[in-house]
C-alpha cells in the first residue's frame, strides 16, 4: 500500500520523456510571439479535468495569452 505514503522519489523527471524539452521550447516560442493555440481535450473525465487544469495554470502564468 505504498500509494498511501508517496514521496518525492515517486515523481518522474519530465525531461526524461521523449521531446519534452523541445515541446516546452516550442510552446515558449509561440507564447512569446502571441500566436494562437488550440488545446485538444480527450472527451472523458480525466481529459476534461486535465484540460481545465492546463487552462487554469496557463491563465495564471500568461493571462494576456490565454
Amino acid at each position: 500500500m505504498h500509494y498511501l505514503s508517496v514521496d518525492e522519489t515517486d515523481l518522474l523527471n519530465p525531461l526524461l520523456l521523449d521531446n519534452m524539452k523541445e515541446g516546452a521550447m516550442l510552446l515558449t516560442k509561440h507564447i512569446s510571439m502571441n500566436n494562437d493555440a488550440i488545446l485538444i481535450i480527450d472527451a472523458d473525465c480525466d481529459g476534461y479535468c486535465s484540460g481545465a487544469i492546463f487552462l487554469n495554470y496557463f491563465n495564471r502564468l500568461f493571462p494576456a495569452w490565454v
